[in-house]
């Protein structure tokens, strides 16, 4: 996909990739605005069930306006599959900066606790919403 247009963004690179998704860092080409498109992985575009969990997690992204969780732009097709136009976060990647057998809850909440909790080890797909917290 890199260098390829779709729907008005041009693919620049690759950002990511994992069981939810290929990222991809994009250009809007009127705006010029940067954003990330995401995309099911090749092999799974023809599977139903993942394509609805796919538009689930964009629907449910997009009804929430909150700061840990990136704004969903729209929702567009190519090449018979749907790709996710969203707000590009720059920075490092989660899995570079979670320890394998994941956080103590009260780090990732940045305040002391009692509870031990940890938040599950990170994956390394490029998901861009945020998941909850364990519970």
């Amino acid at each position: 996909m890199i260098s390829q247009t779709i729907a008005g963004y041009e693919v620049l690179e690759e950002l990511g990739a994992g069981g939810m998704g290929v990222v991809y860092r994009a250009r809007h080409t009127r705006l010029r605005r940067l954003v990330a498109l995401k995309r099911l992985p090749p092999e799974q575009v023809a599977d139903e069930g993942r394509r609805r969990r796919f538009l689930r997690e964009a629907r449910a992204a997009s009804a929430l306006d909150h700061p840990g969780i990136v704004t969903i732009h729209d929702i567009v097709s190519h090449d018979g599959a749907d790709v996710i136009v969203m707000e590009l976060i720059e920075g490092e990647p989660l899995h570079r900066r979670i320890p394998p057998d994941g956080l103590l809850w009260r780090e990732a909440a940045g305040s002391p606790s009692s509870s031990p909790r940890r938040w599950p080890p990170p994956t390394r797909q490029a998901s861009s919403t945020a998941s909850s917290p364990p519970t």
